[in-house]
């Protein structure tokens, strides 16, 4: 239970039923005039921003700070409004509203699968870590596995158990063949092992410098991960902006993880959870793979 709840978490579904309850209490806060209803008010808006926060979702921080000041101030005008101030309180409450709408818009792009190029490749190469390469040993099903005997795929399986960023920058010298289609599974252990911050970005840097030198096709997953670690999102949003890589929202690794018996421990998947994820990435790969 307490797994599924932090894989919940990270995924960022919280952000949505932070947004919807932040929305009705908004609009709810218009219509009550009763102490009691102001008290609920509170806590409902308290709560919805906690959501909001723990989602991570990676918006520009000016975004989040402009809202921020709207609903400080729009909590503390509910606090101390009365009939007078009531009509610019209204006002109020409709821009908080509205910029919470935007919010949301704005968060929608961040969580939806890549549009996939229409371009058909030869090959799938593979830069990770042991969600890609197991720990079971050569017998592993893995997911590069299942992509070569249930799809059809040609799949280059590069990653290696316990890479990290830095580490990985072996695996991206390996791949000299241009126009090929590379997907990079790492990081994970970056933020587990806390790597600093400049060196993960230097070596993330270097991975795909590396890899557009080729002229290849990028895609990233994104890291799950809870908001005293949001500076490793970060760094991989604005790196795949500047390098023009494709990025796999965290939602659908961390809707593997969610699945019970998906996982060997809290970050390994078992046999099963190798099934979702070849299912998971061949849903938005198949365009560019499939023969």
């Amino acid at each position: 239970m307490f797994q599924t709840v932090i894989w919940f978490i990270a995924a960022g579904h919280t952000f949505f039923i932070g947004i919807a309850l932040l929305i009705i209490s908004i609009i709810f806060s218009m219509i009550s005039k009763k102490v009691c209803h102001k008290l609920i008010i509170y806590f409902f808006s308290i709560i919805s921003l906690v959501l909001i926060f723990m989602a991570v979702i990676l918006l520009p921080r000016f975004y989040y700070f402009a809202w921020a000041i709207l609903i400080t101030g729009w909590l503390l005008f509910f606090a101390s409004k009365n009939k007078v101030q009531n009509r610019y309180f209204n006002f109020l409450s409709i821009a908080v509203l509205c910029s919470t709408l935007f919010i949301f818009a704005s968060a929608i792009p961040l969580v939806l699968k890549p549009d996939m190029p229409k371009e058909r490749f030869d090959k799938l190469f593979i830069i990770g870590d042991s969600v890609s390469a197991g720990i079971g040993g050569k017998a592993e099903k893995t997911w590069p596995k299942i992509f070569i005997n249930k799809y059809g795929a040609n799949v280059i399986d590069l990653s290696v158990s316990g890479s990290t960023v830095t580490t990985a920058i072996r695996q991206a010298r390996q791949i000299t063949e241009p126009n090929q289609l590379v997907l990079l599974e790492i990081g994970g252990n970056d933020f587990l092992f806390s790597t600093p911050y400049p060196q993960f970005e230097n070596s993330f840097k270097q991975i795909l410098e590396l890899v557009k030198k080729q002229n290849s096709t990028i895609v990233m997953m994104e890291i799950p991960m809870l908001p005293k670690h949001f500076r490793y999102g970060e760094i991989q949003r604005r790196l795949a902006k500047e390098y023009d890589t494709l990025i796999v929202p965290k939602r659908f690794f961390a809707s593997v993880q969610r699945t019970k018996g998906a996982g060997r421990d809290f970050i390994h998947l078992s046999e099963k959870g190798h099934q979702l994820m070849a299912e998971k990435l061949w849903y938005i790969l198949r365009p560019c793979l499939e023969n």
